[in-house]
C-alpha cells in the first residue's frame, strides 16, 4: 500500500481498495496532512474530502473529531458508510 498525493501537503491511503470490502462494508481511508491542510479540513470537512475526491462516491456529511495539538504532520482516519456519511478522527504525528 502506498501514499497517493492528491495535492501539496495532502496524501491518502485508500485502505478499502487494498482489502476489497464487500458492498455493504464501509470505505476506510487514512489521510496524511500538513498543518495548513489540517486547518482546511476542520474548517470545511465535507468539501475537503469531496474535492479532490477521496472516496468513490461523494460524502453527504462528515463529522470530524479533532485530536490533540501539533504543528507538523496530521493523520486522519476516515470511515465512509454505504449511506455516504462519514466520521473522522485526527491525530498529530
Amino acid at each position: 500500500m502506498k501514499w497517493e498525493k492528491l495535492a501539496e501537503g495532502f496524501e491518502v491511503l485508500r485502505v478499502w481498495k487494498e482489502v476489497s470490502p464487500k458492498a455493504n462494508e464501509p470505505e476506510i481511508a487514512i489521510l496524511r496532512l500538513t498543518q495548513e491542510k489540517h486547518k482546511q479540513l476542520l474548517a470545511s470537512p465535507k468539501e475537503f474530502v469531496n474535492s479532490p475526491q477521496v472516496f468513490d462516491k461523494p460524502v453527504n456529511s462528515l463529522f470530524v473529531q479533532p485530536g490533540g495539538a501539533g504543528d507538523a504532520t496530521w493523520f486522519v482516519m476516515l470511515i465512509h458508510t454505504i449511506e455516504s456519511n462519514a466520521r473522522a478522527v485526527t491525530a498529530a504525528g
